[in-house]
């Protein structure tokens, strides 16, 4: 405890007024990880401490790995194709007409149609039942020439979502919000894909 208290004099002896006001009471002005606060606590040097332990960062384009993703998944369904396999089928049921949903199906349009995904797009109406929702899944399940189905959340209030999502079938889900794969992704196990041609 005398150690903490000394670590923490020390600290606030070296923190700037302005941060001084901002620490609560009975609390270290920096918060660190416990194996981080052990180490300062040791060290005679808590500068030099603290440097010993900065690690190098990364910097992740998104922008251009998103491209090279995309490359090589257009180049895939290409190689796919000229074996005389069937491209690959998105199909994208939207109920209602939230703007940001509707910005966020056009994308998917577009981002299929730049990398050779046949898509299809169902526009539905705010008032569509959770029945007339449930029955164009099921003809979608049954549809060969679609690999994947996607449900555009939000839903309008009278929809339940999760009986929407556990309506299609696993290997067609692609948000994998199916129960089947979520349960599979928490205890680290990989998907069970069907392959179609």
């Amino acid at each position: 405890t005398s150690s903490l208290q000394s670590w923490r004099a020390t600290r606030l002896r070296h923190t700037p007024k302005s941060a001084k006001k901002q620490v609560p009471p009975n609390r270290p002005a920096t918060i660190l990880p416990p194996f981080f606060a052990v180490n300062l606590l040791s060290a005679r040097n808590p500068a030099s401490c603290a440097a010993r332990y900065r690690m190098s960062a990364t910097l992740l384009d998104g922008k251009s790995l998103a491209a090279s993703i995309r490359r090589r998944i257009t180049t895939t369904i290409q190689e796919r194709t000229a074996r005389g396999d069937k491209a690959p089928g998105l199909a994208v049921i939207l109920v209602g007409e939230d703007p940001a949903s509707a910005i966020y199906v056009r994308n998917k349009e577009r981002a299929c149609a730049d990398a050779g995904v046949v898509s299809r797009v169902s526009r539905l109406p705010a008032a569509t039942t959770q029945e007339q929702l449930l029955d164009q899944i099921d003809e979608l399940n049954a549809d060969d020439a679609i690999h994947g189905i996607l449900v555009q959340l939000p839903l309008p209030g009278h929809i339940h979502a999760d009986i929407v999502l556990e309506r299609i079938l696993p290997h067609k889900d692609v948000d994998g919000f199916h129960p089947y794969n979520v349960g599979r992704l928490v205890q680290r196990l990989p998907g069970k894909l069907q392959r179609h041609r």
